[in-house]
């Protein structure tokens, strides 16, 4: 897996600065290889608000 994209931050891209993101990505890709599965399914759920001005 390539986790060199910017993109791919697991939503701590805007709290955190580069340095740390790239250190939280070695740890989460350390984590990943020590207990999960070769493959394997991430089921999300996602919900959105559109709000308008009245």
């Amino acid at each position: 897996m390539d986790i060199s994209n910017e993109h791919i931050d697991g939503g701590i891209g805007a709290s955190l600065p580069p340095e740390q993101i790239a250190a939280w990505k070695r740890e989460h890709m350390e984590m990943l290889k020590k207990y999960a599965p070769e493959s394997f399914t991430v089921k999300h759920f996602a919900a959105i608000a559109v709000m308008e001005k009245i």
